[in-house]
């Protein structure tokens, strides 16, 4: 694969040889790049034609002392988090139904001066009244709402032609499933955690003094969930306290008290040691398997770290739960 450096009218310029290092992923990922060199300017991009590595220049460090300069920009979804998505005139909130692509067309269609261009294929997925949360990023809005229905957001560049600009594209796509075992051929090579030393039984205190404070009790369920009721006792049980004395209400100590619960709690966490000959998409599921320990964990790809060093291009990945 080549990276391209194109003008600031997005029209290729050449092969572009200087050291990368970005970050694409979800809406908590930097989606971001960094390079150094001397021949760029403002508004200029780099773009690797038919995967989603890009993005456009827009911060230059420079010391009088070297011709070398720094320079950081912001990846094709950098861009989608720098939109929000506004709720129509008279209404709360934004929802949208219909097929998945013309939704996507519908809401970047005045984004960027219409910089991004969606597939005209139908994706296959219709929708029905998906309400977006309230101001969210068109990044953060898109992802959620493909992965309400186990799809995800594909985007990628393409040439055009002779002296025409590049464009880059958004289609909605089904989520894949890349399933490794513990074999010495697994494609994915995964590690696998599980952690039974959690707590499972946490006592949350709230506002007010001595016995009159609030206190809720909260317990893990075998399934993982969280309630009031007690499920692990005796030599199984496992106590922590939980100080939580600016409780606003009730409900808000229970709230507050799960998520602190569920931080402490047991816990099985997959994370990629290496992957061979596979490009792992963003959204799409990684799935590890153990089965002499009964380990069976699916996570979604929310990072991928692209490093081009001296020519040699690397790809790191990160699944949900590594951040």
């Amino acid at each position: 694969m080549d990276m391209i450096l194109c003008d600031g009218d997005r029209k290729p310029i050449g092969i572009y040889t200087a050291n990368i290092d970005m970050e694409i992923g979800n809406a908590e990922a930097s989606n971001d790049f960094e390079t150094s060199t001397e021949n760029v300017q403002f508004g200029y991009s780099i773009i690797c034609p038919g995967t989603e590595y890009g993005g456009i220049f827009g911060q230059q460090t420079k010391n009088t002392g070297s011709a070398q300069q720094t320079w950081n920009g912001l990846t094709w979804r950098g861009l989608l988090k720098q939109d929000i998505i506004i709720p129509p005139a008279g209404n709360d909130y934004r929802i949208v139904s219909g097929e998945a692509n013309t939704i996507i067309k519908n809401l970047v269609s005045d984004t960027f001066g219409g910089f991004f261009q969606v597939s005209d294929e139908d994706s296959g997925l219709n929708i029905s009244s998906y309400q977006f949360i309230l101001y969210t990023t068109l990044l953060e809005g898109l992802m959620d709402m493909l992965a309400a229905h186990n799809y995800r957001l594909k985007i990628w560049s393409e040439l055009g032609k002779p002296n025409e600009p590049y464009q880059v594209y958004l289609a909605a796509v089904p989520v894949t499933k890349n399933q490794t075992e513990y074999t010495d051929n697994s494609k994915i090579n995964v590690q696998t955690t599980d952690y039974r030393m959690g707590i499972n039984h946490l006592v949350c205190m709230g506002n007010g003094e001595l016995q009159a404070r609030q206190r809720v009790d909260l317990y893990v369920q075998l399934d993982g969930s969280i309630s009031q009721s007690k499920y692990y006792t005796g030599f199984d049980e496992r106590t922590a306290y939980y100080d939580y004395g600016n409780a606003e209400s009730l409900d808000d100590l229970i709230d507050n008290g799960a998520k602190k619960l569920q931080e402490l709690a047991n816990y099985q966490k997959l994370e990629i040691v290496s992957v061979e000959d596979i490009d792992l998409e963003i959204g799409d599921i990684v799935v590890g398997r153990d089965r002499e320990h009964d380990i069976y964990i699916e996570k979604p790809v929310t990072r991928k770290i692209l490093t081009v060093s001296s020519g040699i291009w690397t790809v790191d990945y990160q699944i949900q739960g590594e951040e």
